[in-house]
């Protein structure tokens, strides 16, 4: 069996396509607890292109990363929301 197909079979997506999605849950946690810019955030998870970066997390969420942040509370303000939930879920 190829690699490939393999690698399907056991997690389900192409090697391709589980790239993307890793890269994509890597770029909303940095959004939700860094305050580092988008572009920052695009090269961190291996895109040094900003557009690049734009496109395909828009493709995944259908929102522009700038529009994720605002409504999910990123940055700074979404650290420390984590950090509250956190001591209160002890």
């Amino acid at each position: 069996m190829a690699c490939q197909a393999q690698f399907h079979e056991n997690m389900g997506k192409t090697p391709q396509e589980f790239l993307i999605s890793y890269r994509m849950t890597k770029a909303t946690e940095l959004l939700k607890l860094t305050d580092l810019s988008i572009a920052d955030i695009g090269n961190v998870v291996g895109y040094p292109n900003q557009l690049h970066f734009s496109r395909a997390f828009k493709n995944v969420y259908q929102v522009s990363p700038r529009q994720w942040r605002s409504e999910h509370g990123g940055g700074k303000q979404g650290a420390a929301n984590m950090a509250s939930e956190k001591i209160q879920n002890k």
